[in-house]
Formats: C-alpha cells, sequence, structure tokens
C-alpha cells in the first residue's frame, strides 16, 4: 500500500508503482582508466570507461496506475 503523490488516494496492496521523474540535473561522468573487466579468449582485459554527459534524477514521485495514465511518455 502507498498513497498516490498526485491525487493522495491510498492504493490497494499488491497495487504496482509507477514512478515518474519530475526534476533532473545535468552531470558530467569523468574518465576512468582501467574500469571495465572483459574476457578476451579466457583471460581477463581492462578497459577504459571514456566517461561523458548525461542527466540525474534529483526528485521522483510515485503514482497510482489512474495518474500514471494521464502522464505524457
Amino acid at each position: 500500500m502507498y498513497r498516490c503523490d498526485r491525487c493522495s488516494a491510498v492504493v490497494p496492496p499488491r497495487t504496482s508503482c509507477t514512478r515518474v521523474p519530475v526534476e533532473t540535473r545535468p552531470r558530467t561522468y569523468p574518465a576512468r582508466a582501467d574500469a571495465n573487466v572483459v574476457w578476451i579468449d579466457g583471460k581477463a582485459r581492462t578497459r577504459n570507461d571514456p566517461g561523458g554527459q548525461g542527466e540525474e534524477i534529483v526528485r521522483e514521485v510515485k503514482l497510482c496506475p489512474a495518474c500514471a495514465a494521464t502522464v505524457p511518455r
């Protein structure tokens, strides 16, 4: 059971919850040397992670199935 953050209704047990991001922020990830392990011909080899840019979720809300159906995708 949980309470929907939009309509404040208490949802019955075993009803799925949909989490919708409300606020995000830009994020830059640094490069990492030897971060990933790859198996080639039975030997472990390391690969570099190039890093990059993306977004992080700052805040998200829990919605009931009725409210989740009204959210544009």
